[in-house]
């Protein structure tokens, strides 16, 4: 249950960060920033899977990598509402 909630969160808030972005660039410069965004996501995505398969062959568990997941989306949920709930 926990990872379908994540799934739609995610396919939530990519949209919505695509919106941002649109909105308060020039149009000039959102090719470059979308481009930096996506190389961005591509590479925390492999560094994050390498660190999280050591993790669990060291411990053994998935305990580790769910547990950290749960605290990196709960920041990604404060920060996303501390953030819109200043923009207009």
């Amino acid at each position: 249950a926990a990872y379908m909630v994540r799934g739609v969160a995610m396919a939530m808030a990519w949209p919505l960060d695509s919106n941002l972005i649109a909105e308060v660039l020039p149009s000039r410069q959102r090719a470059i920033v979308f481009s930096y965004r996506s190389a961005s996501w591509n590479c925390s995505w492999a560094i994050a899977s390498f660190v999280v398969g050591k993790l669990i062959v060291l411990t053994n568990s998935y305990d580790v990598s769910f547990l950290t997941s749960g605290v990196f989306a709960c920041l990604s949920i404060g920060l996303f509402t501390i953030y819109f709930a200043r923009h207009p």
